[in-house]
């Protein structure tokens, strides 16, 4: 019984490190896919000489990269607690 109890255990415990990684992986994945979006508008009106329009998107495009990042940081430190 204590074997039994013992493997569930231990099992509960991988799956909840499983689904922490891939949390934290799929945070990861939004910082960079937000970092590109923001390049790629940005980088789109400059091209087209609307240098105001790519001003903004990039100063936009930062914020949501800075937030992201932040949700990425405090789930590093919620992980790292457990």
């Amino acid at each position: 019984m204590v074997k039994k109890v013992q493997a569930r255990m231990s099992t509960e415990v991988a799956l909840d490190v499983l689904k922490a990684s891939e949390s934290l992986s799929s945070l990861k994945q939004v910082v960079n896919s937000t970092t590109k979006a923001w390049q790629a508008q940005s980088k789109q009106m400059a091209s087209a000489g609307d240098y105001i329009t790519a001003a903004q998107r990039k100063y936009e495009g930062l914020g949501k990269s800075i937030k992201a990042q932040e949700t990425y940081i405090e789930s590093l430190k919620t992980s790292s607690r457990n």
